[in-house]
């Protein structure tokens, strides 16, 4: 990802109180989703196989 802090969707987080994360609040814990799929190492295999 050229920009980790740069996921776009249109989900609205809350906190386990129930308020509304602000922006950089949702930025980071969508950061660190996408951080915990796996898809780094299906993308490293289709540059090696190209």
């Amino acid at each position: 990802m050229v920009d980790p802090m740069g996921v776009l969707t249109n989900l609205r987080l809350v906190s386990d109180a129930g308020d509304v994360l602000s922006a950089p609040e949702s930025a980071l814990h969508l950061s660190q989703l996408v951080r915990q799929l796996p898809w780094q190492d299906e993308v490293w295999r289709t540059v090696c196989q190209a």
